[in-house]
């Protein structure tokens, strides 16, 4: 059986389309788990709706704790030999459980499948598949670090995967992170798979219906501890691997962030929290690489910090650009 997680807020114009897509699956020995996160509007009573019309529908009312409460309650009660996690606005392609199912059969130690997807930007009209150009199944782990976080679309999404419940186990979603906690979650599991299956198949429909969240987030502290864990998650990725070209990806990766995280602590009034903000920073030997950050974290004054910072971010910003020409 699979196990899918929604959590379920404020959606009542979508829900309904994204419980529709799992009932009309092509493979039905599934359950659905809709988690109801204390939403103010109808989604809870259109939850409890489904759950009288399918057995298969379990559904679980909680007071308003994030996304990644709601889905440490479903993996809590979650049955099936394999999980999967559905956007409660977004849905399955029929095939999606199907393609799942016949790919965990090809090998007993696949611990995690990764799959295509489809995005729909309603404000643009578009539509973009995203696929690799065949089915692979990865073992080795630099082979594993290098598709997951080299050229492919793939990367750390969590609702195009499925993964097997014994991988789990006792991991739970960091309920202390708002943005990208799917991606720290989905790296911790591919740390310990045995082997991580990738299918050119999409299953899944991802909606853009408003801006992204990237450019949603304000908050230069969320930022900067978010980054440090998935630095530290594909670090531990390449223990013993000695890939020196991901290395060099993944700290040019962690410095790019850490620079956007400083724009934010900028631009959003958080100008009287530097001291704080530097007292918050991980991998410092990392960061001084690159010689803008190392202005940043060695100037002892918090307004003179951000004054070199903007000056010599303009410099490598520009510098970046005439090397790409």
């Amino acid at each position: 059986m699979i196990s899918i997680i929604v959590p379920v807020y404020k959606v009542e114009n979508y829900l309904r389309a994204c419980v529709e897509s799992i009932i009309s699956q092509s493979y039905q020995n599934w359950e659905l788990l809709l988690i109801d996160d204390g939403s103010p509007d109808s989604s809870g009573a259109i939850c409890d709706e489904y759950a009288t019309t399918d057995s298969r529908i379990r559904v679980f009312h909680k007071h308003n704790g994030g996304v990644s409460s709601a889905r440490n309650l479903g993996l809590k009660e979650a049955r099936g030999e394999w999980v999967t996690f559905v956007d409660s606005d977004d849905s399955l392609l029929s095939n999606a459980l199907e393609t799942y199912i016949n790919t965990s059969q090809n090998d007993p130690q696949i611990d995690v499948i990764k799959a295509g997807y489809i995005i729909l930007n309603e404000k643009k009209n578009s539509q973009t598949t995203f696929s690799c150009e065949s089915d692979i199944v990865l073992d080795r782990k630099a082979d594993i670090v290098r598709t997951l976080n080299g050229t492919s679309q793939y990367h750390g999404f969590l609702w195009n995967e499925c993964i097997r419940r014994e991988l789990i186990g006792a991991t739970e979603f960091d309920t202390s992170i708002q943005w990208n906690e799917d991606n720290i979650f989905s790296y911790d599991c591919f740390c310990r798979a045995r082997k991580i299956a990738i299918v050119s198949t999409p299953v899944y429909c991802y909606y853009i219906r408003g801006t992204s969240t990237l450019s949603n987030i304000k908050d230069p502290f969320v930022v900067i501890s978010t980054c440090a864990k998935i630095y530290e998650y594909r670090m531990r990725m390449l223990a013993g691997i000695g890939d020196m070209e991901m290395i060099h990806k993944f700290e040019s990766g962690y410095v790019e962030m850490f620079h956007f995280a400083i724009k934010l602590l900028n631009t959003f009034d958080y100008k009287n929290r530097v001291n704080d903000f530097k007292n918050n920073i991980l991998y410092r030997d990392v960061l001084k690489k690159d010689l803008t950050a190392r202005l940043f974290i060695q100037c002892q004054n918090p307004v003179m910090s951000l004054i070199l910072w903007k000056m010599a971010n303009k410099i490598r910003v520009v510098s970046k650009k005439c090397l790409k020409l």
